[in-house]
């Protein structure tokens, strides 16, 4: 029996003992699950802070259930609440795009288990998925094809992989479109269903709704205060139906695992009553938990996270400036110039900078945006006197020493790169910050040279990050610098094995076959020539490839077919002439000295003053007069 349908049973009991009933509780607000609150013995939750300030984490853990916040669209401001203590024990400052642009979402992108930051951007339909709680470092940038403000996103596990995927939902339509894949600037659609009950005005949202493992999709319509939940992606088998009464329609739905049973469960939030109202799944003694927040006018935006100790952890680990570290720095004009900088208005960001730090030039926050903003615009002096200034005063500053150690990549002063990266990397605590310092370190000693080190900086980032390509794909390249093309070979299948929808998947695969040719293994590489698509700019090498396995094995009427293929199918290609050259040259090989003679006199006549023509056309013609 579902949790749903245990709590309509719930609310029906509840009808017939309400008046018998001597510990009902008297909340103060009217919420839309009133008639099925039952005595608990707990007491409400008290987020006892400012409602700009507050922040929804969830744990993935069973052991931890999600707790609630909001991210303020104004100030940009992320808190993070301690679900233990209750109290906003982090606090970041997005330096991100207006969020006015922008529709925020949340999900686990790496399969780390730790939710990070997106941005949606409904003009473009591109999804921008960030490695932490904040817009500094972009890992994906995706769309699914579609774009307006009539789709809606959603993120999920759809495959129960550990790692969340994207999806939208367009409410006239009824239609859910879902991918797992993030590597792919184009995603391809992996599920999808029409939702044929579907009303005006629905939003769609995905949670774990029978714990399984796998994000299911429903939808909430604000005027009715319906929830519909799905536990199927493709054919949209209805699993449960809830109705909410007492609702507005300006509240705003959401999903968690509010008891940390492995089970995810629908939410409500009162914007104007700052009170979120969510159901508990399979729990008949409190089947919900009310949770007001100190009012303030605005329009907050409610969304939950896993895993807080490692979310807030990565906040306080000291890997960012923040201008707590400096209390005479104006706090209004420090936000202006990080907006500025996240906005990529890097000149005036540096202007800003500049002024104020002619009031306080130790200010290490401010620094730290000039520093950002110079690399942006190449003033690489300027950058690296900024990062460099803030060293000075607080030698393990990561922020400034990653800067430094992209300032010297960017001017391919690889040796300088790998100091700031060896530096940086046992100070680390988060995982994504540490990936892409490995990464950046492999880079810097592929550049030097020293292939031994970078093989080990490789093979830690494909036992460590197993699904992240850059560990792969550098040891493939490992390989083909020292001209090992089994291993090579190797490790470019491994590739193609763990990332079969790349983007690359083809430029791999013509990779891979030019490496069977090189080692003669005529059969594979043909294989693989043959599959390549008309549409891939890789078909022109492809066909003029299987010519020359043809021609290795002396095979030349099968080279004569392929190279003629080549000038069928790419007549205005600038080889067009030299594959007809070649399969004129075959003919005359195997003795076809007619056909030869027509292609010779056709190119002739086509490329006046050939030389490789018109002495093929005689030697084809004394070789006829010769036979007789």
């Amino acid at each position: 029996m579902s949790w749903l349908v245990r709590l309509k049973k719930l609310f029906e009991r509840r009808r017939r003992d309400e008046d018998s009933s001597p510990e009902a509780v008297d909340h103060s607000h009217d919420s839309p699950f009133a008639s099925l609150i039952e005595t608990s013995g707990e007491t409400t939750p008290d987020l006892n802070a400012n409602v700009k300030d507050v922040f929804v984490i969830a744990d993935a853990s069973p052991s931890e259930p999600d707790t609630i916040g909001i991210v303020d669209p104004n100030s940009m401001r992320i808190r993070v609440r301690d679900p233990q203590s209750g109290e906003l024990s982090a606090c970041y400052q997005w330096q991100g795009p207006a969020i006015e642009e922008y529709i925020p979402i949340w999900g686990d992108w790496v399969g780390d288990g730790v939710k990070a930051f997106g941005l949606y951007h409904p003009s473009s339909g591109y999804y921008n998925l960030f490695s932490g709680l904040d817009c500094n470092e972009l890992l994906y940038r995706v769309s699914l094809g579609k774009s307006g403000s009539e789709w809606h996103p959603l993120t999920g596990d759809w495959n129960g992989d550990g790692k969340d995927g994207i999806g939208l939902y367009h409410a006239e339509s009824g239609t859910f479109l879902l991918s797992n894949q993030l590597e792919d600037t184009h995603a391809p659609v992996e599920y999808s269903f029409v939702n044929e009950n579907h009303r005006s005005g629905d939003i769609g949202l995905s949670g774990d709704w029978n714990g399984d493992g796998t994000d299911e999709l429903g939808v909430y319509n604000p005027s009715s205060g319906v929830f519909i939940l799905f536990d199927d992606l493709t054919s949209g088998h209805r699993f449960d139906e809830h109705t909410a009464h007492n609702v507005s329609p300006d509240w705003i739905p959401l999903s968690g695992d509010w008891r940390g049973i492995g089970m995810d469960s629908i939410g409500l939030y009162d914007k104007e009553g700052s009170v979120f109202y969510l159901m508990n799944p399979a729990d008949d003694r409190d089947p919900e938990i009310v949770v007001p927040i100190n009012k303030e006018p605005g329009g907050w935006i409610p969304f939950s996270l896993n895993n807080y100790k490692s979310a807030a952890g990565n906040l306080q680990e000291g890997e960012r400036t923040t201008v707590a570290e400096n209390s005479d720095v104006d706090e209004a004009l420090f936000h202006e110039l990080k907006v500025l900088n996240g906005k990529s208005d890097f000149s005036k960001a540096l202007e800003g900078c500049n002024q104020a730090l002619k009031r306080n030039p130790r200010c290490s926050p401010l620094l730290a945006i000039m520093g950002k903003s110079a690399f942006q615009l190449k003033l690489y002096d300027l950058a690296e006197i900024s990062f460099q200034s803030i060293l000075q005063r607080d030698a393990n500053n990561i922020e400034s020493i990653i800067g430094l150690g992209k300032l010297a990549e960017k001017q391919r002063k690889w040796d300088k790169a790998l100091v700031c990266w060896d530096r940086c990397l046992p100070k680390l605590k988060d995982r994504n910050t540490k990936f892409n310092a490995l990464v950046a370190k492999g880079k810097a000693l592929l550049n030097l040279g020293s292939y031994d080190k970078t093989e080990k900086v490789y093979l830690s980032l494909a036992k460590n990050f197993p699904g992240q390509l850059e560990g792969w794909i550098g040891l493939f390249r490992i390989a083909r610098k020292r001209n090992d093309w089994k291993a090579a070979k190797q490790h470019l299948q491994d590739c193609i094995n763990r990332f079969p929808n790349h983007r690359l998947m083809w430029d791999w695969k013509l990779q891979l076959a030019d490496m069977m040719l090189h080692m003669n293994e005529y059969e594979n590489a043909a294989a693989i020539y043959s599959a390549i698509p008309f549409e891939h700019s890789g078909r022109v090498q492809a066909l003029e490839s299987l010519a020359k396995i043809e021609v290795a094995q002396e095979k030349w009427n099968q080279a004569i077919d392929w190279y003629q293929q080549c000038s069928l199918s790419f007549p205005r290609h600038n080889k067009s002439i030299h594959w007809r050259l070649k399969a004129a040259e075959l003919m005359v090989k195997t003795n076809k000295l007619r056909e030869a003679e027509d292609l010779y006199k056709e190119l002739s006549s086509l490329v006046p003053g050939n030389t490789q023509a018109e002495s093929g056309l005689r030697k084809v013609r004394a070789m006829m007069s010769t036979t007789g």
